[in-house]
């Protein structure tokens, strides 16, 4: 079911931009008007607020897709968000951040043979603090990826650039991250433990959201 997601997902990345290409391309003819980069024919025209209005169109469409290589990028920058995303989620929802033979946790619970109970407030300053970071590295990590999502539709949302936001909002999570996994692994050396998959994804999501600040910046740089 996750496979069929996944794939279907990428499917949609890789098959809608060309097609929001196209529609934003018009006809060439003999009596043409260059408006937003883009041919449209002026005897399409009836009026001025028509030329007017199908101008805004071809501009906004334009504005996202007038450089191939930018199409590029964003593609890349809005698929290394969506799994360092994953990584991070699978990082913070998972109990196996440490474990033994015995026992495993993760930030809100920990099982023994596989009966598992809720740390609820019952944890450190450290703890605490790693929680914090990782639910604001979360949010962060969202920000960027819906807003390099949105970027394909729409430059801005008021006068806010939606890629500057993801690309800021993406080196923030790489942050959070960053920190919250350094204070778990200064905190958490206890004897007879190791770190577990869970603790590997979320320092493997840490570099995934700076390539993708890198990347959106790359892209902003060449819209």
């Amino acid at each position: 079911m996750a496979h069929s997601f996944i794939l279907r997902f990428f499917l949609t990345l890789w098959i809608v931009p060309p097609l929001l290409v196209a529609s934003c391309r018009f006809r060439e003819t003999t009596s043409s008007l260059v408006l937003g980069g883009y041919i449209a024919s002026a005897s399409h025209f009836q009026s001025p607020r028509a030329l007017l209005l199908l101008d805004v169109k071809i501009c906004s469409c334009g504005a996202v897709w007038s450089d191939p290589t930018m199409n590029v990028l964003q593609i890349c920058s809005v698929v290394c968000s969506f799994f360092s995303l994953l990584l991070f989620l699978i990082s913070l929802c998972s109990n196996y951040w440490v474990v033994n033979s015995t026992v495993h946790a993760g930030l809100w619970r920990y099982c023994v043979l596989n009966a598992c109970s809720l740390f609820g407030m019952k944890l450190g300053a450290a703890g605490h603090a790693v929680r914090a970071f990782m639910l604001l590295g979360l949010i962060a990590g969202a920000v960027s990826f819906f807003g390099l999502c949105t970027s394909f539709f729409k430059s801005k949302v008021s006068s806010m650039s939606l890629i500057k936001t993801s690309a800021n909002a993406s080196i923030l999570a790489a942050l959070c991250v960053m920190i919250a996994m350094a204070i778990f692994t200064g905190a958490s050396s206890a004897p007879g433990f190791v770190y577990g998959w869970s603790f590997i994804f979320g320092w493997a999501s840490f570099p995934l959201f700076l390539i993708t600040g890198v990347v959106t910046n790359l892209s902003r740089s060449r819209s």
